[in-house]
């Protein structure tokens, strides 16, 4: 089984260096890659082209694509790709050693369409990539087979996501018309849910892994939140169920409605602000937001030791004031995608 291995790639030059030489050390060899630069203007094709140069048995190759945005660029790499299987990392994505065999594992037995590695965690540098080390793209830690798509289940990150080429190609790969100024929206769900819908099923695995650098910045965290917003309107409409999926208390209900709609009740923003309304009833329940804040400071402190990630009380105060942050930038995001697709959801 050959591995095509597909890399968008748009000013990538903090973190290309070590997925290139992470991608050579490889313990599987039957593999191609197909770097596509998208327009860089930092220095990415240069670091390319000179590790290309330095390691001239390195089975890669440098493409260009002019069009803005993830999608183009994978589907730019796909159609060049000879290999049976397309695996799709991002330039600040580490393999594991690993990582091909265990894909090419996950596909012998020729039932899964595509197959999900796990996405793990860089080892954190400031307080940002530590909060997103806690709660961006959770790890997985049993194998998993998903046949449907539900809004919240059944999606994954084309970080680590293996499609074999026939089915790519079945599909048409990757809908260049989903993007928000050039970034790609839900582009990895919304192929799922057609393959799914096609009759195809996916596989995720707990190992397969890439460590994935995260957002290192407020500015980065915020705008993920409201890019995740935005592309959960876009799959409400395209792949929800007629009606409104309510999320409340980690429970789901799907309520008759002559529209579409997802409205999610679980978000830290939401939760406070009905906290501070209860103000509204009488002046002493004002004390239950700060109160349900400090719980979630504690929660913050437990999760950290889960991972075995340490920072200080101000730093889990920061942990929780992120979370806040990231929670009302995905319902701006989502409430901003409810007007322009023509669905509820909060």
């Amino acid at each position: 089984m050959k591995f095509s291995v597909v890399i968008p790639v748009y000013n990538g030059s903090r973190t290309l260096p070590a997925c290139l030489e992470a991608l050579s050390a490889q313990y599987y060899r039957d593999f191609e890659v197909y770097l596509v630069d998208n327009n860089s203007k930092d220095d990415s094709v240069d670091i390319i082209l000179q590790f290309l140069t330095a390691h001239p048995d390195f089975p890669g190759q440098l493409l260009h694509e002019p069009r803005q945005g993830a999608c183009p660029a994978r589907n730019t790499g796909a159609r060049a790709a000879t290999g049976q299987v397309i695996a799709n990392i991002d330039p600040d994505c580490l393999p594991d050693p690993d990582w091909l065999t265990d894909l090419a594992e996950a596909f012998a037995d020729g039932e899964a369409a595509a197959v999900a590695g796990n996405i793990e965690s860089r080892a954190p540098e400031n307080i940002y990539e530590t909060f997103a080390a806690l709660y961006t793209l959770p790890g997985r830690s049993q194998l998993e087979e998903y046949r449907a798509y539900m809004l919240t289940y059944g999606g994954y990150a084309t970080a680590n996501l293996a499609i074999t080429k026939t089915w790519f190609e079945r599909l048409g790969g990757f809908d260049e018309s989903i993007n928000y100024k050039g970034v790609g929206i839900g582009e990895d769900h919304d192929i799922l849910a057609r393959l799914y819908a096609a009759g195809g099923m996916l596989r995720a695995v707990p190992n397969a892994a890439v460590a994935h650098w995260h957002r290192s910045d407020l500015r980065g965290i915020v705008r993920q939140g409201f890019l995740f917003g935005l592309a959960q309107a876009l799959l409400t409409r395209r792949h929800g169920r007629n009606g409104v999926l309510f999320n409340v208390g980690g429970r789901e209900m799907v309520l008759p409605a002559p529209v579409k709609g997802w409205v999610e009740f679980d978000g830290l923003n939401k939760k406070v602000v009905s906290l501070l309304a209860t103000g509204l009833l009488h002046p002493l329940l004002l004390a239950t937001a700060p109160c349900y804040l400090l719980w979630q400071v504690l929660k913050v402190r437990r999760r950290l030791h889960s991972k075995g990630l340490q920072t200080g009380v101000s730093g889990s105060f920061a942990l929780v004031f992120l979370l806040l942050a990231k929670t009302t930038a995905m319902t701006y995001g989502r409430l901003r995608g409810s007007l322009s697709e023509k669905v509820i959801c909060i």
